[in-house]
């Protein structure tokens, strides 16, 4: 009887392992080799890395060197040929770059009637970040070089890539704007990231897990980080520092892909500041192959850490007569693409000061 059993436990053991092995797509832990991995662009270099330093898991690591300099891009790929990735529910990597910076994660449809895709994370100096992400927080790339998908919407099953770039790398193209003269981190020169345990599984995220990552970034100028204290935001909130000054204003952004307004009327985030704040709050509106309108609206933020909780009515955005010009001027929550906050109280009182913001999880009300 005792073998019997001792036997049904390992066919229940074994079977087990199945299924758990069953819900794995796709996984690369860089022990030895680099998976298949391979650069795009210009610039960049890829190699198997054994530093410790620069280790998260085991005893390798994929390195991913490049240049940051004008009019060159590069990216790290995985093309997708013998694997769907249909079934995928969860996107899971550990992450390290050498400077705080945006980074992309991208997912290319086969062309030519396939788009790309890509989500958004920020990632802090010399910090290792497991990023889990899922397939909605991945938003259509809408530019005027962009392949245009018709169905604009992502479909697993015809991604034939996964990209991974540092997003500074775009930072350095973008023209000064006298009309809105946002900070912008102008990096270059030699910079690498690490990528660690990568992983692609039919198994979503555990309900309610929080990001261990800030899902918000920054052009430039302001640290940010995760505050699971509580407080002064209840829950987990992001917490930048940076500088209240006039005629460098700090951009804060984050990507709506996986925040569901369509039933919405009203926009709700929790905000908390050290200093008195006046903030401009933006949501830019889709617009293929063309410059993302803005809709503006300003909130005045108590300071001394009390928390203002904000549900501002879609009404209440107006088209920024400074930014671009919309083809359809109104603002369809359908359409929102991005959200983002930019303190201008320096231009209201001249004077510079050291200002820490609390934000919280950004939703939809009906």
């Amino acid at each position: 009887m005792q073998r019997k059993l001792c036997l049904l436990w390992g066919i229940i053991s074994i079977f087990g392992l199945e299924a758990r092995a069953a819900k794995t797509i796709l996984e690369q832990t860089f022990e030895d080799s680099d998976g298949g991995w391979m650069t795009y662009g210009q610039g960049g270099e890829l190699r198997v890395t054994h530093d410790a330093e620069n280790v998260k898991t085991g005893k390798g690591a994929l390195e991913f060197e490049y240049q940051i300099a004008s009019k060159q891009i590069a990216v790290a790929i995985f093309p997708v040929f013998d694997v769907s990735l249909a079934p995928m529910k969860s996107l899971r990597l550990w992450l390290k770059t050498d400077s705080a910076t945006p980074v992309a994660v991208l997912l290319s449809e086969r062309k030519p009637d396939g788009g790309d895709y890509t989500a958004v994370v920020w990632s802090p100096k010399n910090t290792w970040q497991q990023i889990e992400l899922t397939p909605d927080q991945f938003a259509l790339n809408e530019g005027s070089n962009d392949p245009k998908d018709p169905d604009g919407k992502l479909d697993l099953d015809e991604v034939q890539a996964v990209g991974i770039l540092d997003l500074s790398q775009y930072l350095n193209t973008l023209p000064e704007n006298p009309k809105l003269p946002l900070l912008i981190e102008r990096h270059s020169g030699t910079h690498r990231l690490y990528i660690d345990d990568f992983q692609v599984s039919s198994e979503a995220p555990s309900a309610g897990k929080p990001r261990d990552y800030v899902g918000w970034f920054t052009l430039g100028g302001a640290q940010l980080s995760l505050d699971s204290s509580g407080k002064p935001v209840p829950g987990r909130a992001v917490k930048a520092e940076y500088d209240q000054a006039e005629g460098r204003f700090v951009l804060l952004m984050q990507l709506l892909a996986g925040v569901d307004l369509h039933k919405a009327d009203r926009l709700a985030v929790d905000l908390a500041s050290d200093k008195k704040a006046t903030v401009v709050i933006s949501l830019e509106k889709r617009n293929p192959g063309g410059p993302a309108p803005r809709y503006t609206t300003m909130v005045e933020i108590p300071g001394g850490r009390q928390v203002a909780h904000e549900e501002i009515p879609f009404a209440d955005f107006k088209l920024d007569e400074n930014g671009p010009k919309d083809p359809d001027p109104k603002l369809d929550v359908s359409k929102i693409k991005s959200v983002s906050l930019l303190d201008i109280t320096a231009a209201l009182t001249h004077e510079t000061a050291r200002n820490t913001i609390w934000l919280g999880t950004v939703r939809g009300l009906p």
